[in-house]
């Protein structure tokens, strides 16, 4: 693994805290859920293009718990109710 696989691996880019209901957009390698959360609207990116992880998968249904961890590239954030740590990857 790359330097920059395990910087990005162990949030050394940083993070976001997010508790509002109000829209993200960024670029994330991981959203950790601190408490039971529900999403609106979850975006990353497949193959080069931005997709929206939460309508294709049906996600929005869902309630995380608290401590779940989603991997990806994610670019967009939106919360329905619950708090998470986004942390932040590399473009």
């Amino acid at each position: 693994m790359s330097l920059n696989a395990w910087a990005k691996a162990l949030g050394e880019y940083g993070a976001t805290f997010i508790t509002s209901t109000s829209r993200f957009e960024g670029n994330w390698s991981a959203v950790q859920c601190i408490v039971p959360t529900k999403f609106s609207t979850l975006d990353s990116k497949f193959d080069g293009e931005t997709a929206s992880f939460i309508s294709e998968n049906q996600v929005a249904a869902y309630e995380f718990p608290a401590g779940f961890i989603i991997f990806g590239d994610i670019r967009a954030i939106d919360l329905h109710y619950g708090k998470v740590i986004a942390y932040k990857g590399t473009d």
